[in-house]
């Protein structure tokens, strides 16, 4: 099984939509933002959901 990214994990488990992650993907080349931060930081995601989604990564990396 490959490893999602982030953004995908985001859109996959319905925390941001399509068009919001490639808005946060956007906003998020022209600086050193991580996208989570960027999401949170545009007001798609708070902090908790943003932990969540590191944790649902995480989870999946581990196997």
């Amino acid at each position: 099984m490959t490893r999602r990214r982030i953004g995908e994990i985001m859109v996959d488990e319905g925390f941001i939509t399509d068009d919001q992650l490639e808005n946060a993907l956007g906003q998020q080349k022209k600086g050193v933002e991580r996208l989570g931060e960027t999401a949170v930081r545009l007001g798609f995601l708070d902090r908790l959901q943003r932990d969540e989604i590191v944790k649902i990564q995480m989870e999946e990396m581990a196997g």
